[in-house]
């Protein structure tokens, strides 16, 4: 079985399933799992799926497999390690949704990615001339629990059937999409494009099996089947309320089963772009429509309070857009004033009794503009009785209470231009307030009363169609804020609004400045602020980019502030905005794209400051990938800073239960280049962890240890050897460099020219000088290279003895001509300079000159 295409395969649906959460909601993250399942193996194959940073800017990221131990780490990892692994997905589904409602987030430590080794030739050490001369911002968090989800792929590999089981882990999904996936999984738009995509989305063989090659089955990329199934999520409610909300049988056995082709044949969306994509006297539509089965219209007397009723014979078909979009005018969502239908049919304008509806469910469509609009679910949620008493009548008592009854109105689906949308462009309390919680985490006035009452202000403050800001910071700051910005603003007396005016004080240019006790100090208010590298985003327009410029400004004190940025297109940001592994990734880049863009004199001190104190910001509240250390790493060693290098290889590998072999070679590649910028007791420090590494990855390296492993550690020692002020250890430190040199000679190597010079150096530095010059002239010979010459005359200059031995060693090697080569040429000079002083040089020289020179012997 080609593990390269299996691989292939978990990429490809890595990238569509990415793709489908992303435009569902920008907010969400994905992390996909797969097990491999064989019928002829018991063997489980697993990774994880994953994106990671590339550093490149023609292909900033790519996907990889991390490879896992086996199905119990996926689970493991998924905070699942108490379920059994079964290869039932139905029987893990079913396990999941138990647990969902307790979960809580696993912590996702990176596994060791494989990359391939590179260093058999383009890392090996050459040691030339390395020889000595003889108060942190609180964490956010986004979300706490992750959606986590099920699934399989049948396919025929190479004749052979496989089946790929995936999980995926979806975070920062808002509490509703949470509650809506597990609690009713039938009205869960993300819960349904997930089934319809393990189910219908690629093209089956005649026995219902996938190909080796995967082929959507309606030739449609990410966004054209998301489209699809809106439209398919539209025929399912369209068929619930026919059905007067009889059970889905998609969902019996709490688990998904087939696509329900009557789906398709349903027209509601249809009927719904025939009124959402006109206008009326200019005007872009907007209103709201109620959705409920005709038996309940017939049988629930007094549900439904109609202010206008159409002849039972005269209603509007649905079908007439035209005459819908009119009637649109006279609804009121704020006033509960809706038009009232079935999957078919307008029957009037009118106003629900919702203590009536009981345990049934009714939908509501709110149109938001020129083919935008939301699909809810309304339901009746039953909360504590209150208004208890006894009461005496006569000769009894009677017990009293007062049911109360909340009105819970739950988004299912947006709709903008026919692309579905699932959380986006809603006001999520629950989010505020944990940002508003830890930005203000020291400050008394941050009560539940006042984030209640500034919750009811957002809200009543994203009615505003023209989009606006709501700025929160403490009292006095806000004071300070607004007499420092009263020119480009208009401050008013410290109050708290009537959330009956806010739509109305919103509606001119400018943000309203509020505190943390929910008093406005200002409204109208131009903010000022800050210009970054780092800071906006171009396709967003100047109220979301102006919000963002103001709090870096006021990040310069420090100042704590929260802003709610409400669009034009109803987009609803918090900032400072919830830190993912996207924000995390985004940092790294800027990181990444500053040190290779800046000369290496250039790079300042403040600006890497920076970037490390956002990076460890974003490390307290997500979990930061270790390619994106290990990328910070390569970076900084490109740019021959072996410190900063060296830093960040260490951040993950020294806290990691993992090998991860080939990023701890990287780190010695690291460690030898700063041991040597180092001097004194650092020098001694580095030096020691040099050595410290290159023995783990022998001891743990297992069949990976290559020649090039024994050739470091080697050098580690030879390191180690010339600091060290004591005699016997440096002579043991040598001797052990020796036989790591002996060992890595032995193992099969492409470059052993290296080996050869960095054994001479140790020689030299054993005082073994014959034996150093030996290996110098084998290194040479190795690659027919003459780098090596300089070394060579240095150790071949320490005695007249050694310059013979030189010369005739030399001669010897090279045979015929050897005194027309350059380093022939330099001992013979060296040898002429001499040969006054020492006569044993001038003879030499006359035997080798004259041709007496003995012939030449075979490699020693």
């Amino acid at each position: 079985m080609s593990l390269e295409l299996i691989e292939d395969i978990h990429k490809a649906v890595y990238h569509h399933l990415e793709a489908m959460v992303r435009k569902l909601d920008d907010r969400l993250e994905l992390k996909l799992y797969a097990v491999t399942c064989q019928e002829e193996s018991s063997s489980r194959a697993s990774a994880r799926i994953k994106r990671i940073l590339t550093g490149s800017r023609d292909e900033e990221t790519r996907v990889i497999l991390e490879k896992l131990a086996g199905p119990d780490e996926v689970l493991t990892k998924l905070g699942l390690s108490d379920l059994p692994w079964e290869d039932s997905v139905e029987q893990l589904n079913r396990s999941i949704a138990e647990k969902s409602r307790n979960r809580k987030p696993a912590a996702d430590a990176a596994a060791e990615y494989p990359a391939e080794d590179s260093t058999e030739d383009s890392a090996l050490e050459d040691f030339i001339g390395k020889t000595q001369p003889v108060a942190a911002p609180a964490s956010i968090q986004s979300s706490t629990k992750s959606i986590l989800y099920p699934n399989k792929l049948n396919l025929t590999l190479q004749g052979k059937p496989v089946d790929l089981v995936y999980i995926l882990s979806i975070d920062y999904a808002g509490p509703q999409v949470y509650d809506m996936f597990y609690e009713m999984p039938q009205f869960s738009f993300l819960r349904m494009v997930l089934d319809y995509y393990f189910a219908d989305y690629y093209k089956e063989d005649a026995d219902g099996r996938l190909g080796e090659e995967l082929e959507s089955k309606y030739k449609e990329n990410e966004a054209g089947f998301l489209q699809r199934m809106a439209r398919v999520f539209l025929g399912k409610i369209q068929q619930y309320v026919t059905e007067a909300g009889e059970a889905d049988p998609e969902y019996l056995l709490g688990g998904y089963q087939e696509p329900n082709q009557q789906y398709y044949v349903n027209t509601l969306m249809e009927k719904i772009e025939g009124i959402a994509t006109r206008t009326y006297e200019g005007e872009s539509p907007f209103g709201c429509m109620l959705l409920m089965s005709s038996e309940l219209l017939s049988t629930r007397t007094g549900l439904v309070n109609y202010a206008i009723q159409f002849e039972r014979d005269q209603g509007i078909a649905l079908e007439d857009g035209h005459r819908i979009r009119k009637l649109l005018e006279m609804t009121n969502n704020e006033r509960d004033l809706f038009l009232i239908a079935d999957e078919q049919t307008i029957y009037g304008i009118g106003e629900v009794d919702w203590s009536l509806l009981g345990t049934d469910s009714v939908f509501k469509l709110e149109f938001k503009g020129l083919s935008r609009y939301d699909l809810m679910l309304i339901t009746l949620q039953e909360e504590a009785a209150t208004d208890k008493r006894v009461e005496a009548d006569e000769d009894q008592k009677l017990f009293k209470m007062t049911t109360n009854l909340r009105i819970v109105s739950t988004k299912l689906l947006g709709i903008s231009f026919k692309n579905p949308e699932i959380g986006r462009d809603r006001f999520d309390p629950d989010l505020f307030k944990r940002i508003a919680s830890a930005v203000f985490a020291d400050d008394t006035t941050i009560q539940e009363k006042n984030l209640d009452k500034l919750c009811k202000l957002i809200k009543e403050a994203t009615r505003q169609q023209s989009g606006t800001m709501v700025v929160i910071a403490k009292p006095d700051t806000a004071e300070a804020e607004v007499r420092r910005l009263k020119k480009q603003s208009t401050p008013i007396i410290k109050t708290q609004l009537n959330s009956a005016f806010i739509k109305h004080l919103t509606a001119i240019d400018g943000a309203l400045y509020c505190d943390t006790d929910a008093s406005c100090h200002a409204i109208g208010v131009i903010l000022d602020g800050l210009a970054q590298e780092h800071i906006g985003d171009a396709s967003r327009g100047a109220r979301f980019n102006s919000a963002h410029r103001y709090l870096e400004k006021l990040k310069l004190e420090p100042t704590p502030c929260v802003i709610v940025i409400i669009s034009e297109d109803g987009m609803v940001n918090l900032i400072p905005e919830p830190i993912t592994e996207r924000t995390a990734r985004k940092v790294v880049k800027e990181y990444v794209d500053y040190i290779k863009e800046t000369e290496k004199e250039k790079i300042a001190e403040g600006k890497v400051k920076s970037f490390e104190e956002r990076l460890a910001q974003a490390g307290r509240t997500v979990e930061i990938d270790d390619e994106n250390y290990f990328l910070l790493g390569d970076t900084w060693f490109k740019k021959e800073n072996y410190k900063k290098s060296a830093e960040y290889y260490e951040k993950v590998l020294d806290h990691s239960e993992k090998p991860y072999i080939y990023y701890r070679r990287l780190l010695v590649r690291s460690y030898l280049n700063y041991c040597y910028e180092a001097v004194g007791k650092e020098q001694v420090q580095i030096a020691q962890k040099f050595l410290d590494i290159t023995e783990y990855i022998i001891a743990n390296g297992s069949k990976e240890i290559n020649y090039n492993d024994y050739n470091r550690r080697a050098i580690a020692l030879h390191v180690n050897g010339d600091i060290s002020e004591d005699s016997k250890m440096k002579d043991d430190y040598y001797k052990k460099a020796l036989e790591d040199y002996n060992q890595s000679m032995r193992l099969k190597a492409s470059q052993k020219n290296i080996l050869f010079a960095n054994r001479a150096r140790l020689y030299a530095s054993m005082t073994r000088y014959e034996e150093a010059i030996d290996d110098f002239i084998s290194a040479m010979f190795e690659k027919n290279l003459d780098s090596y010459n300089e070394e060579l005359m240095v150790v071949a200059s320490f005695s007249p003895e050694l310059l013979i031995y030189a010369l005739t060693r030399y001669a010897e090697r090279k045979g015929e001509g050897w005194g027309e080569t350059e380093l022939g040429k330099q001992l013979v000079e060296k040898g002429k300079q001499w040969e006054s002083k020492h006569p044993e040089v001038a003879a030499a020289l006359q035997q080798l000159v004259t041709g007496n020179s003995i012939s030449p012997d075979s490699e020693q």
